[in-house]
């Protein structure tokens, strides 16, 4: 195993350390927390959690941990309506401009082989995978939370967890459906 591989599961063993102590923090103190810590606890608190399965993600093929048939688009109308009406576009429009070089995406995947083609594909679902899962565990928290806390905090996490997780979700798909026509 490579130091690469190595430390980044060590650091999502650490997310995953601090993640336990921000459920710990909040379960003894939710109710008494003030509007400004909640909506800075509640956007670390997803951060952290997406970014355990992110690490893991960078390293291992944790996409494989679930069915290919969940990867499948069923009804890509429908996600493209989606991704319209919530304005995922804007969204990608954004990670693209901060987060990656347009080129070097293009030369990369779609450089005219299959490779590339099955590398983006991969890709795709590499980066669902490390935000489906904690969109999903976040919101049973936030479930939870709706009895146990201030709303400021709970609403925080919830609009942070749309916006990191379910937004790159949403975005993944649909780049699956727009480039290969599932």
């Amino acid at each position: 195993m490579n130091l690469k591989k190595i430390l980044f599961i060590l650091f999502a063993i650490f997310l995953t350390y601090i993640t336990y102590n921000n459920i710990l923090s909040i379960d003894k103190s939710a109710l008494k927390i003030s509007t400004l810590r909640a909506i800075l606890f509640g956007s670390n608190f997803t951060f952290c959690v997406t970014g355990i399965f992110a690490f893991l993600g960078f390293v291992l093929p944790t996409y494989k941990w679930l069915p290919e048939s969940y990867y499948k688009i069923r009804n890509s109308m429908f996600l493209k309506k989606i991704y319209a009406v919530l304005g995922v576009g804007y969204f990608s429009k954004t990670v693209v401009a901060f987060f990656y070089n347009k080129k070097k995406i293009n030369a990369k995947y779609f450089n005219g082989n299959s490779e590339g083609i099955n590398a983006f594909t991969i890709q795709t679902k590499q980066d669902e995978f490390g935000h489906i899962v904690p969109f999903v565990i976040i919101c049973c928290y936030c479930f939870y939370l709706l009895f146990n806390t201030t709303y400021v905090l709970l609403l925080t996490i919830f609009l942070s967890n749309i916006l990191l997780n379910l937004y790159p979700v949403i975005m993944q798909r649909h780049n699956r459906t727009y480039r290969l026509k599932d």
